[in-house]
């Protein structure tokens, strides 16, 4: 590009093929090429470490993200679960509730169908909880077939939140050519009434489970 008595130069700045920015040189015709390249040089100097440093924040972000998600639902896993949680607890003073969600005879189910079946059926639950629960609820998958959530006690609009998980196994699991219809047993803690630490709440959830 051209303009009178200038030489301009623009280019698109791109960071994992997405275009972030753009970068424009401009110079009066006839200035020393030295000089002219050095302080080009620092400019592309000072935007590479500055690409550097945005990667590897990325990389920590992404790292961080992936230490407290479980790989095969998308949800919290017991790390980021725990940390939510006690999060959570610190910061409010209002009624809270913790389920604790074990499918029935899930082992029964992997060994007849297999287990990238039974791996679906996690899967499809999962998707399922996170639409049937709150938006405010922290949902997460513990291990397994144990599912976990902590609901804020005036967020579901009168109806028991152990009801809305077991809402969400009502309707048979499409599984390859099989519709499987699965139950489960929900355990329910409340906060402060059971306890107000996630430890003492899963094991009193764990315990009215059964």
């Amino acid at each position: 590009m051209r303009l009178e008595g200038w030489r301009v130069l623009n280019a698109p700045l791109c960071f994992a093929c997405l275009a972030v920015g753009l970068l424009g040189f401009g110079a009066v015709a006839g200035l020393p090429a030295l000089p002219t390249l050095l302080a080009l040089a620092t400019v592309v100097a000072v935007m590479v470490r500055s690409g550097l440093a945005f990667a590897e924040n990325l990389r920590l972000l992404n790292a961080h993200r992936e230490a407290r998600t479980d790989e095969l639902t998308g949800l919290l896993n017991r790390r980021g679960f725990g940390a939510r949680v006690d999060e959570r607890l610190g910061a409010v003073d209002r009624r809270v509730e913790l389920l604790l969600l074990d499918l029935d005879r899930f082992k029964e189910l992997n060994d007849t169908l297999g287990h990238q079946t039974g791996d679906d059926l996690l899967r499809e639950l999962g998707e399922r909880l996170r639409i049937a629960l709150p938006a405010d609820a922290v949902v997460g998958r513990l291990g397994g077939d144990e599912f976990v959530a902590l609901v804020p006690g005036d967020s579901h609009a009168g109806v028991p939140a152990g009801q809305l998980v077991l809402d969400a196994l009502e309707a048979p699991f499409a599984l390859d050519d099989v519709l499987a219809h699965v139950s489960g047993s929900v355990g329910v803690a409340v906060a402060p009434d059971h306890g107000t630490t996630r430890v003492a709440l899963l094991r009193h959830a764990d315990i009215a489970m059964y």
